[in-house]
């Protein structure tokens, strides 16, 4: 206003705007953090601390280089990030853009199913092999996730963890089967089996199904043991040789000719892992008798009454069982 001796007058007036900076934020957070993949839809993401300037906005991206915008102002909401992402937030305005501040949105993995379980020792026979090593292939490990070993297909008898478990070799076939049990999924299984061959043990008795019969008068005999268990791969083989040389057929029940003279079979168990100790069955063979040549006496032609005894024999023939 003019302001004189005479008066003073109405004003008129400016207005100077001077444009405030904005100062930076002192923290960021989210609505959620630390969940499984796919359990979150959306997140909310605000700011703490700080003051918006003149024309300024709060400016959000998940790169330090601050390239990738994803949106502005206080408690933005987006799609819930698949993997554990960085959000970075700063002031961006008329007079300033402030140093950024920062929150990372963990994200937790689901594991994928491994593809394939093996062993370091299959096809053994029992006792040969001290341990094995099961391993498995494929598959991803979420987070807290290890490999869980079982010996059911119930899964509920644990025997280990981890890839690389050694343990003590099964005494008969076995399937192992692993998982992936994590913090957000346990995964479909795959197994293993480690097949163990079983020794076979010896048969108690032989026998047949004839004897003491004379020679001839039985056109086959069927041989058979009782006892004993047959092991991987194994047979029944029969011989009629203690030496076990002269082998004359396989099998329980065994039909072969009736032998001409009184003969000992044997039989043991051949498998994968072992040969048993044998057993055997003496088949008596009754011969018969064949005639005598001739017939003589030790006197002959003398008077009556002059000897007192005479002895009769013969020559030549051969007495067969029980004959006289």
């Amino acid at each position: 206003r003019f302001e004189g001796t005479c008066n003073n007058t109405a004003d008129v007036s400016t207005t100077v705007t001077v444009l405030q900076p904005s100062t930076a934020p002192t923290g960021a957070i989210s609505s959620n953090t630390n969940f499984c993949v796919g359990s979150i839809a959306n997140i909310t993401l605000s700011y703490t601390g700080g003051t918006l300037g003149n024309g300024a906005a709060a400016e959000w991206y998940t790169d330090a280089a601050f390239t990738n915008n994803i949106g502005s102002g206080q408690n933005l909401s987006i799609a819930a990030p698949a993997t554990t992402t960085t959000y970075y937030v700063r002031f961006e305005g008329t007079c300033n853009t402030t140093a950024d501040v920062s929150t990372t949105v963990t994200v937790l993995q689901e594991s994928t199913a491994p593809t394939g379980a093996g062993s370091s020792d299959n096809n053994f026979c029992v006792g040969t092999v001290a341990n094995i090593t099961l391993s498995y292939t494929g598959g991803t490990l979420g987070n807290g996730a290890s490999a869980e070993w079982y010996d059911d297909a119930a899964l509920t008898n644990n025997i280990g963890s981890g890839q690389n478990l050694s343990i003590a070799a099964p005494v008969t076939t076995t399937t192992y089967y692993v998982r992936f049990e994590g913090t957000c999924n346990n995964t479909a299984d795959v197994s293993t089996t480690v097949t163990v061959q079983q020794e076979s043990i010896a048969p108690t008795s032989a026998s047949s199904s004839d004897n003491n019969f004379c020679v001839g008068t039985v056109p086959n005999i069927t041989l058979s043991y009782s006892g004993g268990t047959l092991g991987n791969g194994a047979s029944v083989e029969w011989y009629t040789d203690a030496a076990l040389t002269n082998n004359i057929g396989s099998g329980q029940n065994l039909s072969i000719a009736a032998p001409a003279t009184t003969t000992t079979y044997y039989v043991r168990f051949e498998g994968t892992c072992n040969t048993t100790a044998d057993v055997s069955t003496t088949v008596t063979v009754l011969q018969e008798s064949t005639a005598p040549t001739a017939a003589s006496s030790s006197d002959n032609n003398f008077c009556v009454g002059t000897l007192a005894n005479i002895t009769l024999s013969y020559t030549g023939g051969n007495l067969g069982t029980g004959a006289t």
